[in-house]
């Protein structure tokens, strides 16, 4: 047994793809496979980032695909000025082959590969700990926060029926479930509708924006068309935000399916100015009220920065138990080592990781 890594061949006709589609097929299964290959040309494909240069390595043995480990390019900003990331994502070894280190040689080959740096977010334990072995640096974890909308439907998903049922009366007064009107109007001045395809005000936002956020993807036009309208299996709602007709903000909203209702609705971006926490106010309170006419039991979000984590703590966010991981590497070489390094100065939502993009086309214990 001859294994080599090499890097994937992604021309949309290449013999890779069915060598990688056969890896999802024998993992995975057939009826994900299918949807993960999908899901994969988009990601691998679609990015508005287009490099000429490998964005997937893979272990081959004898012209068999057996591991594979992704490499998207990303544009950032550093307080306004442009720079290039590559996330290490969508981490795959056949079962037959583990126990060699293909995964921690793959994780390194990335590295050793990328003239930037690199990072891994919100990955899962086994993933995150193979990059830390790699000598991949371990960021300070970060927190979501979630806002509980059915106590007795969210408690029962944890707990017994008769204990939940017990639970959920107390649970409500303790953590102030009511709708947002409840609560009186929402922020002056401030009107949130839904909006199709984003356009050049969005662009304009992120023009001002960018330099006061620290480290941050860019989030123009054609990522949010890219990433909430193209994308293949998961259905978002996109949120704007503006005051006396300008943009002030925008948010992408990840619903419950009408077949599954009993389910968490996810804020999965928004953005606005950081001295506008108010826009951030009235994109949560639109989505709140949308979460709970679809069945939600709880509404996620994620964001670093604080006074938008304030804005969502008074609509009864809480800070949820599970920490985010979040790895770099590659930082000594960079003109931003300094910022990069610094936890504090990057601006973070569930976008920034590619695990909300297998929405749909994951196996059902991972979903």
């Amino acid at each position: 047994m001859t294994l080599r890594i090499r890097a994937f061949d992604h021309a949309p006709e290449s013999e890779d793809w069915r060598r990688q589609r056969a890896l999802f097929d024998r993992v995975l299964g057939p009826e994900i496979g299918a949807l993960r290959d999908r899901a994969l040309r988009w990601v691998t494909l679609g990015n508005p980032v287009d490099l000429d240069e490998p964005r997937r390595y893979v272990v081959d043995d004898g012209g068999t695909i057996v591991a594979s480990l992704g490499r998207m390019p990303v544009r950032f900003s550093v307080r306004g000025e442009p720079m290039l990331m590559r996330y290490s994502h969508d981490l795959l070894v056949d079962p037959a082959y583990r126990g060699q280190k293909l995964a921690q040689r793959l994780v390194s080959e990335v590295a050793e590969r990328s003239d930037s740096p690199v990072g891994g977010l919100w990955m899962n334990a086994p993933s995150y700990a193979i990059h830390l072995r790699c000598g991949w640096r371990g960021m300070p974890p970060a927190r979501s926060q979630m806002r509980v909308l059915d106590a007795a439907a969210f408690l029962g998903r944890r707990m017994a029926p008769g204990l939940a049922r017990l639970a959920a009366a107390p649970a409500r007064g303790l953590l102030a479930i009511a709708s947002p009107d409840a609560w009186g109007s929402g922020p002056a001045g401030y009107e949130v509708s839904e909006e199709g395809e984003p356009g050049v005000d969005a662009d304009a936002l992120w023009s001002e924006v960018a330099p006061r956020l620290g480290v941050a993807a860019v989030r123009d036009a054609a990522y949010l068309r890219w990433r909430f309208v193209e994308a293949p299996h998961a259905q978002y709602t996109l949120l704007q935000v503006r005051r006396e007709g300008a943009l002030r903000g925008h948010a992408a909203l990840r619903l419950p399916l009408p077949e599954a209702p009993d389910s968490s609705a996810v804020i999965v971006d928004l953005l606005a100015c950081p001295s506008e926490p108010r826009a951030i106010t009235a994109l949560a309170r639109a989505a709140l009220a949308l979460a709970r006419a679809r069945g939600a039991t709880s509404l996620m979000a994620f964001t670093t920065l604080p006074p938008f984590r304030r804005a969502l703590a008074r609509l009864g966010f809480l800070r949820a138990p599970r920490p985010q991981t979040f790895v770099l590497s590659n930082l000594e070489n960079s003109t931003h080592a300094r910022a990069i390094a610094d936890a504090s100065s990057w601006y973070l939502t569930f976008t920034d990781s590619d695990g909300d993009m297998w929405t749909g086309a994951q196996p059902p214990e991972r979903i």
